[in-house]
C-alpha cells in the first residue's frame, strides 16, 4: 500500500512481531519497580536484577513471578492500595504455576536455571503472603492454603536434578557475558547487629527431651535437632569466636528447613510435641531474617501457631523461644 510518503510502515512489520505479546502499562510499572527496588531486597542483588529478568523474557513463568513478588512488595509500600496489589500478585502467580508444574515434569539443562529462579520466587512470595492463623510454615492451617514446605519441594527437585553448582555457573556466565551493569557494592545480607544469645542451656534441656522420646537410631528427629543446634552455634557465637559472614546467614537459616526429611514434616502434621517444639526453637532463627520485608512476622507466626497446637502439658517447653521473639499470648 502506497501513501504520499511511500509505502506504509506497517507493510514491513514481521508477522511474528505484529502478533507478539508485549507487557502492558500495569506490567511495565511492576517491572520498573522490580528493577529499581524489589530486586535488591531478595538476596544477591546482582543475580536478581541482572540475571533473573532476562530469563523472564524467555520463560513466561519467571516474568510472572517477578511481577507477582513485586506486587507483594508494593502491598507493604503502598498500604492504601494493598488490596489491588494483592490481587495482582495472586493473578500473576496463578498464571505462572501451570508452566512451572509442566517444566518440573521435564527438568533439563536448558530450563533448569529458569525453573530454579521461578521456584525460588514462588517460595519467597509465599513468605510475603499474609498467612492464615495457625500456618506454621511446615503445615498450613486451611485446606485451600499451600504450606511453604510444599512449595519448597520445587526448589529441591531442581537442585537434586541439575545441581546447585551448575545453576550458579550459568548465573556467573550470564553476568560475565556483558549483561550485567551492576556497579554498586552488594547489599549486606544482614542489616542487624549480631546477637549474643544464651541458648546452650535451653537447647540442652530440649536435647534431653529428644533423647527420652526417640531411640538412638532415630534418623529423623535426632538429626533435625543436631542441625538446629549447629545453626545456633554458628549464628550466636561467643564474643571471642569468629563470626559467620553476613552473606552466609540466610543459607544457614533456610538450610535447616531444606535438609528436613518428609517424615519430620509428617510428624509435625500429626502434631507430635517434640518436632513442634523444635520448630518453635527454629523460629528464633527466623527472627534473624526479619529485616527482609517478606520475612516480617514469621517468628511470631510460627511460635504462636506451635503454642496453640501443643497440649497444655508441653507448652512450657516453648517458654524460652517465646521470650526471644517477644510473643505475648493471651487466652491460649
Amino acid at each position: 500500500m502506497e501513501s504520499d510518503y511511500g509505502q506504509t510502515p506497517s507493510s514491513h512489520i514481521d508477522p511474528l512481531l505484529r502478533n507478539a505479546c508485549i507487557l502492558d502499562i500495569q506490567s511495565l510499572e511492576l517491572l520498573h519497580h522490580y528493577m529499581c527496588h524489589t530486586s535488591i531486597t531478595l538476596g544477591d542483588p546482582q543475580i536478581f536484577r541482572d540475571v533473573v529478568p532476562p530469563l523472564g523474557f524467555k520463560y513466561d513463568c519467571v516474568m510472572r513471578m517477578v511481577l507477582s513478588i513485586t506486587a507483594r512488595h508494593l502491598t507493604r509500600i503502598r498500604p492504601d492500595q494493598a488490596g489491588y496489589y494483592h490481587r495482582l500478585a495472586e493473578d500473576y502467580a496463578a498464571a505462572a504455576f501451570p508452566e512451572v508444574a509442566a517444566m518440573l515434569a521435564q527438568v533439563n539443562d536448558d530450563n533448569s536455571q529458569a525453573l530454579y529462579y521461578a521456584t525460588v520466587l514462588i517460595s519467597l512470595s509465599s513468605f510475603a503472603t499474609d498467612p492464615s492463623p495457625g500456618n506454621i510454615l511446615l503445615a498450613a492451617a486451611e485446606e485451600d492454603e499451600v504450606s511453604w514446605w510444599a512449595l519448597m519441594k520445587g526448589v529441591k527437585m531442581v537442585i537434586s536434578t541439575t545441581g546447585l553448582e551448575n545453576i550458579r555457573k550459568e548465573a556467573t556466565a550470564a553476568l560475565l557475558c556483558g549483561s550485567s551493569t551492576w556497579n554498586e557494592p552488594k547489599l549486606s545480607a544482614l542489616s542487624v547487629t549480631s546477637l549474643i544469645l544464651q541458648w546452650e542451656k535451653p537447647l540442652a534441656e530440649i536435647e534431653e527431651l529428644v533423647d527420652e522420646v526417640y531411640a538412638a537410631e532415630d534418623s529423623i528427629h535426632r538429626p533435625a535437632f543436631t542441625h538446629l543446634k549447629e545453626c545456633y552455634r554458628k549464628l550466636f557465637t561467643a564474643p571471642d569466636e569468629p563470626k559467620v559472614d553476613n552473606e552466609q546467614i540466610p543459607s544457614i537459616i533456610y538450610g535447616w528447613l531444606y535438609e528436613l526429611r518428609d517424615d519430620f514434616v509428617l510428624s509435625i502434621e500429626r502434631r507430635e510435641p517434640v518436632p513442634l517444639v523444635l520448630l518453635g526453637y527454629y523460629a528464633v532463627l527466623l527472627q534473624q531474617l526479619e529485616h527482609h520485608w517478606f520475612m516480617e512476622g514469621w517468628s511470631l507466626q510460627v511460635t504462636n501457631g506451635v503454642y496453640a497446637i501443643l497440649e497444655d502439658s508441653h507448652r512450657h517447653l516453648l517458654t524460652w523461644p517465646l521470650e526471644q521473639v517477644g510473643s505475648i499470648l493471651s487466652g491460649l
